[in-house]
């Protein structure tokens, strides 16, 4: 096992120090099986017909958009933004 692996890494808010989310690193291992996984993936993806592509894009689009003003308070607390500049980043 990696010496860091399954350690755990904080984001923290700029702001406060308080933190916000905390994620578990990953081993090598773990990188090789999700490399393996996404290139299977992208075998199944590629063989569907393009309007198919499209239309999981198209609803992934509105659910991001769904959840815009979520989305644009994290990236505020994460990057020590004000509000308007979270969502702008959430539009790109």
């Amino acid at each position: 096992m990696d010496r860091d692996a399954r350690r755990a890494v904080e984001s923290l808010n700029p702001a406060t120090g308080e933190p916000l989310a905390a994620v578990r690193l990953a081993t090598a291992a773990d990188y090789e099986r999700v490399a393996r996984a996404s290139v299977a993936a992208f075998e199944a993806w590629r063989a569907w017909p393009a309007p198919r592509r499209g239309e999981v894009v198209r609803r992934l689009g509105d659910e991001l958009r769904r959840h815009k003003e979520a989305l644009g308070r994290l990236v505020t607390l994460e990057v020590g933004k004000i509000l308007s500049e979270g969502q702008a980043r959430c539009r790109r």
